[in-house]
């Protein structure tokens, strides 16, 4: 006996397509090991004595791409941070960028001024079109004779 979802459900062969092809078209969470994020949000994990502590956060992504970054790093380094802190030492904080979105939410150890942090960051794609951006205008910035 041939089965057909389709038909199982009641749809129409093209009518059944259109509902799996915006189904996988919907946006997906964000997530890193011990938590899950909506859509809109970014999972960040710190990891601290074997425990994994986990929150979401909500950026405007009206800011500028370094305003966007230096909050989420504010959240990522348990510190304050600011766009021109990111200005100020260029070459640090673009590389600090580049791994949290090549990371993909996986856990990473970040050596940051003497520190070592391990985090991971489950960003979504609005975040990580902010950060490449960040990156690449800090990188023009060393390039051109900023600081560090």
């Amino acid at each position: 006996m041939k089965f057909s979802v389709s038909r199982l459900l009641g749809l129409p062969s093209l009518a059944f397509l259109v509902f799996t092809a915006v189904l996988a078209q919907s946006p997906s969470t964000s997530s890193c090991e011990c938590i899950e994020c909506p859509p809109d949000e970014i999972a960040v994990c710190h990891y601290d004595s074997g425990q994994c502590k986990g929150k979401c956060v909500r950026i405007k992504s009206r800011l500028s791409p370094k305003d966007f970054t230096a909050e989420l790093l504010t959240v990522v380094l348990g510190r304050s941070i600011s766009s021109d802190d990111l200005s100020r030492a260029p070459k640090e904080y673009s590389r600090l960028i580049d791994a949290l979105v090549e990371s993909n939410g996986h856990q990473i150890r970040i050596a940051f001024r003497g520190e070592s942090i391990r985090v991971g960051v489950g960003l979504n794609d609005s975040a990580k079109d902010h950060m490449r951006i960040a990156s690449a205008e800090l990188k023009s910035r060393r390039d051109s004779g900023g600081a560090n």
